[in-house]
């Protein structure tokens, strides 16, 4: 390949870099739309991009790739270290902290590992890049080109300015999903202060209503024998859910925090299931998807009931005609690259609760607004709390995140991820 060539395909993949770090919403999306460009706008045959695991055994991870792979990728299980799997070129640009070219994959001895794998689907030179910054190696840019010998001393330092582009942005994403907690958390946290603090008011009203409705339950259920057992029961639960939510509330007002207590996720939700059917109403069925039994969450009591019942009484909303409310629920690991979808999340390990709709959708218009606080759609049936209270407990309190999808027409799924309560307590 002739000099110019190679030299604009680096500064072309340059160029995209350039445009990716400027519109990639999110850290994944920018390792997704560099590997993207490698290949289709540099001419790249594959493009992957490897974070460090400090996890012993240390490796590399794919992070996000492009290109033709088949599987490739996946299969590659580079370490870090001594062994024939830390001696390749990935290996050894992570580990010594420079560009390892393999001019002929046929022949290179460090390919060994790879090299049938890497033939069959027509690679014949690589680099690995690192990604560094000051005295650190976040991991590194692998590129693969079809014919042997691709790779001159120009293309590499282009690449390297490629790389130094990429790891920039990759720390900017991050701290833009930092910024974000901590920008949400001061805005919302000033509107609700004031709700908070009138909430404190009511609460107190609130339990001495809920007092007689206890007595007139209690009255019910001894004069009438056959009384509905199930409507009792949900009641009376009902009840209950409430009375520790208000004294939750007055406690947080005269103490200026709510004790946190371990609660079993699924089990929690199981208990929920009569008073969600009764918010849901007879149009609406309940379906509980349960997949995380040995997930714990540390929580202010009533604080999960409360989550459910407001995305309950939204979806109920939606679905006029009738539909299904699911919740699933699921141990997942964040981990970097974080796509914009979490902004504001740290890596760790997380209970993923997904409530979903067959409702009308939520309208592109709205959809930025609809966690702001005495934002509603509902007119004077609605409060604009719900949501609003939902976030800033999920984000602002217990360091979760959450994130929602919807399709005009066809529903609304709202997924929150809560830490575990030992990732919690660390």
């Amino acid at each position: 390949m002739a000099e110019w060539t190679r030299l604009e395909r680096a500064y072309r993949l340059l160029v995209e870099v350039g445009h990716a770090l400027l519109h990639a919403p999110g850290e994944a999306e920018l390792t997704r739309e560099v590997c993207r460009s490698a290949v289709e706008i540099a001419g790249y045959r594959l493009a992957w991009v490897g974070y460090v695991d400090d996890e012993p055994p240390s490796s590399v991870r794919a992070v996000a790739h492009f290109g033709y792979d088949d599987g490739y990728v996946a299969r590659a299980e580079i370490t870090l270290g001594s062994g024939v799997r830390g001696e390749g070129p990935t290996g050894r640009a992570v580990c010594r902290r420079a560009s390892q070219v393999a001019q002929d994959i046929a022949t290179a001895p460090e390919y060994e590992p790879w090299r049938a794998d890497a033939l069959a689907r027509g690679y014949g030179s690589s680099a690995a890049i690192p990604l560094l910054k000051e005295d650190r190696c976040y991991g590194a840019l692998n590129v693969y080109a079809p014919e042997p010998d691709a790779f001159d001393t120009r293309e590499i330092e282009l690449l390297e300015v490629v790389a130094a582009d990429l790891i920039h942005g990759i720390l900017a994403a991050r701290g833009r999903h930092e910024l974000a907690r901590l920008t949400s958390a001061l805005g919302r946290r000033a509107t609700l202060g004031r709700v908070n603090r009138a909430a404190a008011v009511y609460a107190h009203d609130i339990a001495n209503h809920l007092y007689v409705i206890g007595a007139c339950f209690d009255a019910l259920t001894s004069e009438v024998a056959d009384a509905p057992a199930d409507v009792v029961a949900d009641g009376w639960t009902a009840i209950e859910q409430a009375t520790r939510l208000t004294r939750a509330v007055l406690r947080g007002a005269r103490e200026g925090a709510v004790p946190a207590i371990t609660v079993a996720v699924d089990e929690a939700l199981e208990g929920l299931r009569g008073e969600l059917t009764r918010l849901l109403g007879e149009r609406v069925a309940l379906e509980l998807a349960l997949d995380a039994p040995e997930a714990a969450l540390r929580l202010p009591a009533g604080a999960l009931g409360s989550v459910m019942c407001n995305l309950a009484d939204n979806a109920r909303d939606a679905m006029p005609e009738g539909g299904v409310f699911r919740i699933a629920t699921q141990i997942v690991q964040l981990t970097h690259p974080l796509s914009a979808r979490w902004l504001g999340a740290r890596p760790g390990r997380y209970v993923s609760l997904r409530a979903s709709d067959t409702g009308v959708g939520i309208p592109e218009a709205i959809r930025e607004r609809i966690f702001d606080p005495f934002f509603t759609t509902k007119a004077e049936r609605g409060t604009g709390i719900g949501l609003a209270s939902v976030y800033e407990l999920v984000v602002d309190q217990l360091d979760g995140a959450i994130a929602f999808e919807s399709k005009i027409g066809v529903g609304t799924t709202f997924e929150i991820l809560l830490p575990l309560a030992d990732d919690a307590a660390s």
